[in-house]
């Protein structure tokens, strides 16, 4: 999986250098670090449509649904956490979850 910028694009290239010269891209992995990227410099709302876009290309990804789940919970959005968790559930995906992530999931519903 793809884990930082310099990882996906090459040493010294970041986010920024990979859109300009490449616009937007549609592959899950891209999607879902970005979205990480963005929710740990406070950007959440931005964050949520791109882990809502990894999602949406693999919806089998248990990890997608649940970074989008979390940063809805984070914007006070309970309908909108609650439908993510639901929508692992009806994907299949939630019978292979780990222990941890299926306490988060048990949390993040609890919580909404």
């Amino acid at each position: 999986s793809v884990q930082n910028a310099n990882e996906a694009f090459g040493e010294g290239r970041g986010w920024q250098e990979a859109l300009n010269d490449f616009g937007s891209y549609d592959e899950p992995r891209l999607c879902y670090s970005l979205g990480v990227t963005f929710s740990t410099t406070g950007l959440s709302r931005q964050a949520a449509i791109l882990f809502g876009r990894a999602r949406e290309l693999d919806p089998t990804n248990a990890v997608y649904h649940l970074a989008e789940a979390e940063m809805f919970l984070k914007g006070n959005m309970p309908d909108r956490t609650l439908a993510s968790i639901h929508s692992l559930k009806q994907a299949g995906s939630f019978a292979g979850l780990s222990v941890t992530n299926m306490a988060l999931a048990a949390r993040m519903e609890a919580l909404a």
